[in-house]
């Protein structure tokens, strides 16, 4: 039981009072308790993402459809339509928006229509290429 006790001495240590070199890790010039590596950089994190948003909400305003284009749409299709011809939007989210530009060329049974099978012709605004789901095929 003493031989054991003597093996794992816990007691002080003597110190060194010479100066020791840097370890391999520690950068010229940096504090040896600064960040190494990618540390250093996490803080940029938040401006970047910053500017990630700035530009995906440049991007999208500029796709979004104006006022001018609504209305030269309306004239277009007011001007080459027939009585009976459906006027609809697409994608579908666009509805909203294409009854407040289109008011005076869709009809409230044309609106409430269940289905686009009884129309001869129909007029779809579209934006981003998309396609009305009444009228694919």
């Amino acid at each position: 039981m003493v031989a054991l006790a003597a093996q794992f001495d816990y007691g002080p240590r003597p110190v060194s009072t010479e100066p020791s070199e840097p370890s391999q890790d520690v950068e010229a010039g940096a504090p040896p308790d600064a960040p190494r590596g990618r540390g250093r950089w996490w803080f940029l994190a938040v401006p970047a993402v910053a500017l990630v948003e700035l530009l995906a909400e440049w991007v999208i305003e500029a796709r979004v459809p104006k006022p001018e284009h609504w209305r030269a749409a309306h004239d277009h299709i007011a001007h080459a339509r027939r009585a009976g011809d459906l006027v609809a939007s697409a994608p579908v989210w666009t509805d909203p928006l294409a009854r407040m530009y289109f008011r005076d060329l869709i009809a409230m049974r044309d609106a409430a229509r269940p289905d686009a099978t009884r129309y001869a012709r129909a007029w779809v605004a579209t934006i981003r290429g998309r396609e009305h789901p009444d009228f694919r095929g």
